[in-house]
């Protein structure tokens, strides 16, 4: 209960534009309770406090959390794409695009083309790197797993190599 109240106090002062007092909040809550939604609102605010490597891990610990918090990911990509990390901000929004429900899947768009237009013409990422980050969006059931691992070890054995 009391994390709850917290995290809510914290929206509320994020609001206000209290981000030193809201971080404060969500810290709190965090204390009493970790969530991937605690987590991302803390980043969140880590990022408007100007916070950049704080924001990124607390993104980072969200999807450790809930690999298919679309938010979190969409959030992760967009400070990748400010800290001028495009190739891995393209994983992540990419990644996000299959849990996002279909009327959120056009604002992602943007970035991803933000994106694709900042990598060299013709760039693939490394296949191996790529289903590292794609496999925090697999539950943990075995038969996704399995089927995943599959997937994955056919792309990796496939692929030209990477442009990077």
């Amino acid at each position: 209960m009391l994390a709850e109240r917290s995290h809510e106090t914290g929206l509320r002062l994020f609001g206000q534009g209290q981000y030193k007092a809201a971080l404060r909040e969500f810290g709190r809550a965090i204390g009493e309770e970790e969530s991937s939604r605690r987590w991302n609102d803390w980043a969140v605010t880590q990022t408007a406090l100007h916070q950049p490597e704080e924001a990124e891990e607390g993104f980072r610990r969200a999807l450790e959390l809930d690999g298919r918090y679309a938010e979190a990911a969409v959030n992760l990509g967009a400070l990748l794409i400010h800290l001028e990390r495009n190739a891995e901000a393209l994983t992540f929004l990419e990644g996000a695009l299959r849990s996002l429900e279909e009327n959120h899947k056009s604002s992602i768009w943007p970035l991803i083309e933000q994106c694709r237009s900042k990598l060299p013409a013709g760039f693939r990422p490394d296949a191996k790197g790529v289903a590292a980050i794609l496999g925090q969006f697999v539950s943990s059931e075995p038969n996704e797993q399995s089927y995943f691992n599959r997937q994955a070890s056919g792309y990796s054995n496939s692929a030209p190599p990477s442009t990077t």
